[in-house]
């Protein structure tokens, strides 16, 4: 099965062994990352909902001071976890623009030739 982290940890073995990879297979990726991007935004959507509850929880049935609450959610692994997810959206996004810039640079090449 094809998911975002396969298709990242592929692209990181690549890169990490130096291989040599046709720019074709870079852009596939790039394309399968683009479709499968929409779970990855709903994975951090459940992160911030529940993040948001705890902060919640702390403000109102704690009366915990904002500054407090705020201190109190960062330290727990559920924020850990929200900032990694957000990175990996940041990181498949780049992949992303990367892949249309290449793209466009190969059209372009082509449209030159002709």
């Amino acid at each position: 099965m094809i998911t975002v982290d396969s298709i990242i940890q592929d692209m990181k073995t690549w890169v990490e062994n130096d291989q040599i990879v046709h720019p074709s297979v870079w852009l596939d990726q790039c394309i399968k990352l683009n479709v499968l991007i929409g779970g990855e935004h709903a994975k951090l959507i459940t992160l911030e909902s529940e993040i948001a509850r705890q902060r919640y929880t702390l403000l109102k049935d704690q009366n915990c001071p904002v500054s407090r609450a705020k201190a109190i959610i960062e330290a727990e692994p559920i924020y850990a976890q929200y900032r990694t997810q957000k990175a990996k959206i940041t990181q498949i996004e780049e992949f992303i623009k990367i892949a249309k810039k290449y793209a466009s640079l190969k059209d372009d090449e082509l449209r030159n030739q002709l």
